[in-house]
């Protein structure tokens, strides 16, 4: 096939099948060393706010890395453009080289016909112009089915050839940005009272966070049970519950990976911002239900066993009369079982209730012990709960103003204990007949007698032979942020197995994803290290293989496998997206993370391959926080 007028500055081993729909005569911009090549640089944990519409639905469809189509009402609108916005969660450095849309399954008048591309470096900034272009799309047009359960399979060189899409190139661009408007001005048939389409995808480079993160105020990666030296707002007489031994106490058990579904409002604005960790607010319309109860139901994407301790609410930016004022909580273990009261309690405010600024740049610090104390929140302990449930209710009964139509707040937090999952998992199905090695406090995998392998001389030792590189993934039915696996923070890798066969309720499965170094230089490993995520310890790898080769077209060699020390522990949790600072001698100490070391291998590869052959749980997901290699790269 004829390749791709502008390739990449980081090109891959292999290059890409399918050439750019698009090309053009721009000289390609130098972009900068140290970031990421990845597919889309938007994706469904940020905000994707529609604007030119009459009303459109499935707003989340343009992200949501399926064929699920977007839907927009243009009647009477033909002359006026129509998109969506996308932000990050927080501020995340990325450079857009490429806008893709893929079709949707309706007739082809109602797709798109040319797009522009703007971005801005936050929400208060200005719009800056990228770049526009006709989309030309690929496979005579042919529909793609609409369906949220066919994921698109794309890399940052080439959508998906198996789906209908259209790509445009902005070569030239190295402007750096964190919100990107997508704008389409017209569809192929003018009056056609529709706009559709299944995916947006601006492929592009993810930079790496600044390379000293500013520290937190009260810093913890296994906080103890030692009460706090603050007390909560609202202490209670009620005795302390003993709380089980190895859980691990965090700063919330609810999160933005579950579902967070609202209930007693005319409508909300931004449900998600309630568990994204920033001071973003949402809003409820209450016009007339003034003695309904609203607020949200909190349920993981699977069953969690937790206990919560506390309720803490941030405050909105508004007056404070759309303060929530009482909370209620509940639990249940799983969506079949009924409600179950917690304890509920009054809210008063922190900081003299001064109004939190409103932005999903400004990340809240909070531990287990306190929440953050640079904003203005409120906090209901329940000292004497010990009850263990999956989902939470949280309801607010009044605002401080009675008569308020709206109710408004920027986060909840229920500060609580994560409990470990069964110190014994499931057997395997087809147990080894062959005895394992006697096990070790920390068995080095493979186990070896051999002595530690010399260094060549012109061996550079780093942290991680890994990143910068790519990452492919395989055996996932669908792969969230695979770039993070290996990027210097603990932001969240995830594999979803949805579509892959079970035993006895059991996921029967293996992923791997294919890592190449942007160094493209051979490299020797000693020590594979795997930071945890933010939750689900059932979502843990413990079983491992590791192999390595010297360029694409060589056979896989085997480095090492087997369990990681973790597998029957209780192990401590990561906050996402924070900055791991290791070396090539050890792991981030600030950090949770599991190792198992190659002292006697000395063999030098060039990509690798890593296997994840179960996780604690034998789980429909696997996640990670961050992978790293350390080792020598050989100059």
């Amino acid at each position: 096939s004829k390749p791709t007028s502008h390739p990449s500055s980081l090109p891959s081993v292999i290059p890409s099948v399918s050439p750019t729909l698009n090309p053009t005569d721009s000289p390609t911009a130098e972009l900068p060393e140290g970031g990421i090549l990845v597919n889309s640089i938007i994706d469904s944990d940020g905000s994707y706010e529609p604007f030119g519409c009459n009303s459109w639905s499935r707003k989340w469809a343009s992200v949501d890395g399926s064929l699920q189509k977007f839907h927009c009402d243009r009647t009477d609108l033909y002359d006026v453009p129509a998109g969506q916005v996308f932000s990050p969660p927080y501020v995340q450095a990325t450079i857009a080289k490429k806008v893709r849309v893929y079709a949707g399954d309706a007739n082809a008048n109602v797709s798109p016909i040319d797009v522009t591309l703007e971005g801005r470096v936050n929400p208060e900034a200005p719009w800056e112009s990228i770049g526009s272009g006709d989309l030309e799309f690929n496979n005579n047009f042919e529909r793609n089915v609409n369906s949220n359960a066919v994921f698109i399979e794309s890399t940052y060189e080439s959508g998906d050839v198996n789906y209908t899409y259209a790509e445009v190139d902005f070569p030239s661009n190295n402007a750096v940005y964190s919100d990107y408007k997508v704008t389409f001005s017209a569809t192929r048939k003018y009056e056609e009272s529709r706009l559709q389409f299944a995916e947006v995808e601006i492929p592009g480079m993810l930079l790496p966070p600044p390379p000293t993160p500013p520290p937190s105020l009260s810093p913890s990666v296994s906080p103890s049970k030692v009460p706090s030296a603050s007390p909560t707002l609202n202490p209670t007489d009620s005795p302390t519950a003993e709380l089980p031994e190895g859980g691990t106490l965090v700063n919330s058990i609810i999160d933005s990976d579950g579902s967070y579904e609202s209930f007693g409002c005319n409508s909300w604005s931004r449900a998600h911002a309630s568990v994204d960790g920033t001071l973003e607010k949402v809003s409820c319309d209450r016009t007339d239900l003034y003695d309904v109860p609203a607020g949200q139901v909190f349920s993981p994407p699977y069953v969690q066993a937790t206990i919560a301790k506390k309720v803490r609410v941030y405050a909105g930016d508004a007056g404070t009369g759309l303060d929530p004022i009482h909370v209620t909580l509940k639990g249940r273990i799983n969506p079949e079982a009924p409600w179950e009261s917690i304890g509920s309690g009054d809210l008063e405010y922190s900081n003299n209730n001064a109004r939190n600024v409103r932005s999903n740049a400004v990340f809240i610090e909070s531990t287990y012990e306190s929440g953050d104390v640079n904003y203005t929140y409120a906090e209901v302990g329940f000292p004497s709960n010990d009850a263990v449930y999956s989902d939470y209710e949280v309801s607010f009964s009044a605002t401080r103003n009675y008569n308020s139509n709206r109710l408004q707040f920027a986060e909840v937090e229920i500060p609580g204990l994560l409990l470990p999952p069964p110190p014994t998992p499931p057997p395997t199905l087809s147990p080894s007949v062959s005895p394992t090695v006697p096990p070790t406090a920390q068995p080095t995998h493979p186990p070896t007698p051999s002595p530690t392998a010399a260094v060549p001389d012109n061996a550079q030792a780093v942290n991680t032979v890994l990143y910068p590189g790519s990452v492919e993934s395989f055996g996932c039915s669908r792969t969230v942020r695979a770039g993070a696996a290996i990027a210097p923070t603990t932001e969240k890798y995830m594999c979803d197995h949805l579509d892959m066969p079970q035993q006895d309720g059991m996921w029967m499965w293996v992923d791997s994803m294919i890592i190449s170094p942007a160094h493209e230089k051979l490299s020797v490993a000693k020590d594979l290290r795997l930071y945890t995520h933010n939750n689900c310890e059932n979502c843990d790898c413990v079983d491992y293989l590791l192999e390595g080769r010297v360029d694409a077209s060589s056979a896989w060699e085997e480095i090492g496998s087997g369990n990681f020390p973790w597998k029957d522990q209780a192990v401590c949790r990561n906050t996402r997206g924070i900055t791991i600072n290791s070396t090539f001698e050890s792991g981030d100490s600030d950090r949770c993370y599991d190792s198992v070391g190659f002292p006697s291998h000395s063999t030098p590869y060039l990509d690798y391959k890593y296997t994840c052959r179960r996780t604690r749980g034998n789980h429909r997901y696997h996640q990670v926080g961050r992978i790293e290699l350390a080792g020598y790269i050989l100059e």
